[in-house]
């Protein structure tokens, strides 16, 4: 990803955590040492599996507002060293839950 992006949350490490990502607003961009590299859009959905060692940036588009929840989810010790990977799931993949009357 060149210019305009700008470095939200520079290359950075993480392990033994899943990290998934829903961005409410704007766009994130993802680029990890895994070679993954995407574009997570409003209503997106991006799952990020740290497993035994990951390094990874967020970048955003400049001037672009944007807002998004991040929720951290670290491993029970039989699941450490599990293998590491990055899914995006678009809004449009996401089913809504049913209703309870």
């Amino acid at each position: 990803m060149k210019l305009p992006w700008v470095a939200v949350f520079p290359l950075h490490g993480h392990r033994d955590m899943e990290i998934i990502t829903y961005v409410r607003q704007g766009v994130l961009g993802h680029r990890d040492s895994l070679g993954s590299e995407g574009i997570i859009q409003t209503g997106d959905i991006q799952i990020m599996s740290a497993g035994t060692g990951i390094r990874h940036a967020e970048v955003q588009q400049r001037r672009r507002p944007f807002k998004l929840y991040q929720v951290w989810l670290f491993a029970a010790r039989a699941w450490r060293f599990a293998a590491m990977g990055h899914a995006v799931i678009s809004q449009g993949q996401i089913v809504p839950g049913a209703s309870s009357s």
